[in-house]
């Protein structure tokens, strides 16, 4: 599937976003690493396991069924990240959202979520769910003001709190 639009967000900033390429997997990581690091380096730790999905994106992401990753850039540079994993025929997991920090306040985080909403929506998928850091605050805000709504939050261990979201596609 090629997913590839230019986005202009309400402040006249552009985002191009496409499928990763092979080529591109270690700079996703870093933008995606340097996204936790910003905030706490405890989450970058949690993502950096050597099975972890971040390690193969191919594998887990591009080459899996109903399965997608996404890079936005500002130019020719790779500035966010965000992907889907398949649940079940009606439910896909909206996972690896990511803005580099430099480029974080321009609403790249949003553009990057509304492409990955319409193409679930495009696959037939009915819901998307996602989990995401409680000290994650700018992050649960900009998905309550999307529309997702909290359903749990859980202690994962490590002082890590995890909030549940979802939201019903049309």
């Amino acid at each position: 599937m090629d997913a590839y639009s230019k986005m202009i967000n309400e402040s006249g900033n552009s985002l191009f976003i496409r499928e990763i390429r092979p080529e591109e997997e270690e700079i996703a990581r870093d933008v995606f690493y340097a996204a936790l690091d910003a905030v706490d380096i405890k989450l970058k730790e949690k993502h950096r396991r050597p099975d972890g999905d971040l390690m193969d994106i191919r594998k887990w992401y591009t080459d899996a069924p109903g399965n997608i990753f996404l890079v936005g850039l500002v130019g020719d540079k790779i500035v966010a990240t965000g992907a889907l994993t398949r649940i079940d025929d009606h439910r896909v997991k909206l996972r690896r959202m990511s803005v580099a920090p430099a480029y974080q306040g321009f609403g790249y985080g949003i553009q990057m979520l509304h492409e990955l909403e319409f193409i679930a929506q495009r696959l037939a998928y009915r819901e998307i769910i996602l989990d995401t850091a409680s000290i994650l605050v700018s992050a649960i805000g900009m998905y309550t003001r999307a529309g997702y709504v909290e359903t749990q939050r859980e202690d994962v261990g490590g002082g890590i709190q995890l909030v549940y979201f979802s939201k019903k596609l049309r």
